[in-house]
């Protein structure tokens, strides 16, 4: 008896192991809240921050930055500015990147030529095929396994702790916006928040119960000013790397010269690379929407002088 219920536990337990890798890829983490909470709560902070340390400091000193009009005007643009930075984070949390659909896949025993309508491009060090030896298929161009998701991601730019989900095809651009808004949002909480912590430097004595708050305040003003610095590296980085049409990984494969003369197929100028990740419509490009971004994320429209170049070299294909 206790050999066959531990037979049907390990059973059971295998099947769901073995069930996980298809669970959406939030889902399919070790502890994928804690990054996640910790990115809420600085949100929350730093909304606090600039609206009711901020804000509410220039009430009680009866001193203001701003006319009553310009100040009802920045509290509008802020509200919309950090609506959008919830909203992007959000989508990137919960949006599935992109995973091969099950009706592409093919064995290991098939050939190229046996699927016209599948087209690949890029090659391993081998000049092969890329086969992904975990999910036991071909991967389609620019896709990489990530181990923490266990499956292959369409257009791959990197795994993210911090959304607990990979940046891929179908969330690459809520990713971008995220990291834009966020950059702005705090710029902005820096450049108020500099007034705000000057004030309770040499002005604490007029309020008591305000100057209480001035740990609370500076510590906080530490934490935003140390994130804008972050994301002033962050965004140009990511912002130059869609300019000229690669992902996170890629980059790093770029400095392999044989992977370098493949990967020029995607670079087909800075406009056309913004508009292949955000979209033909320039008045979408800063909103949290998928709207007009063509392709699948299987292939790519490529830049073909590049792509003769590479081939008539290579004989691929």
């Amino acid at each position: 008896m206790n050999s066959f219920t531990s037979n049907s536990s390990f059973s059971l337990l295998n099947s769901i192991c073995n069930g996980a890798q298809y669970l959406p890829c939030t889902i399919n983490r070790s502890i994928p809240f804690l990054p996640i909470i910790f990115v809420i709560f600085s949100l929350i902070s730093g909304y606090y921050f600039v609206i009711i340390s901020t804000f509410n400091l220039h009430s009680f000193t009866n001193t203001s930055l701003f006319h009553s009009l310009s100040n009802s005007l920045f509290y509008l643009l802020f509200h919309i500015l950090y609506l959008f930075i919830l909203i992007s984070y959000l989508l990137c949390v919960f949006t599935d990147p992109g995973t091969i659909p099950i009706s592409w896949k093919r064995s290991s025993n098939s050939t190229q030529h046996e699927n016209p309508l599948i087209p690949l491009n890029e090659r391993d060090s081998d000049g092969n095929l890329r086969f992904c030896k975990h999910c036991m298929n071909y991967k389609p161009d620019r896709s990489h396994h990530c181990k923490s998701c266990r499956k292959c991601i369409l257009k791959m730019d990197h795994h993210c702790v911090f959304i607990a989900n990979c940046v891929g095809f179908y969330n690459q651009k809520y990713f971008i916006l995220f990291l834009i808004t966020s950059w702005i949002g705090c710029i902005l909480a820096s450049i108020t928040g500099f007034h705000s912590v000057q004030h309770f430097l040499f002005h604490s004595t007029e309020s008591n119960q305000n100057s209480s708050r001035f740990p609370l305040i500076l510590i906080m003003y530490v934490v935003i000013v140390s994130m804008t610095a972050s994301l002033s590296v962050f965004v140009p980085f990511h912002c130059y790397l869609t300019s000229i049409g690669l992902t996170t990984i890629e980059s790093y494969e770029n400095m392999n010269a044989s992977r370098m003369n493949m990967l020029k197929f995607y670079d087909r100028g800075c406009f056309m690379n913004w508009k292949s990740t955000c979209g033909d419509s320039i008045w979408t490009w800063f909103l949290p929407i998928r709207y007009s971004i063509q392709g699948n994320g299987l292939n790519y429209n490529l830049n073909h002088h590049q792509t003769s170049e590479f081939l008539s070299d290579t004989d691929i294909i």
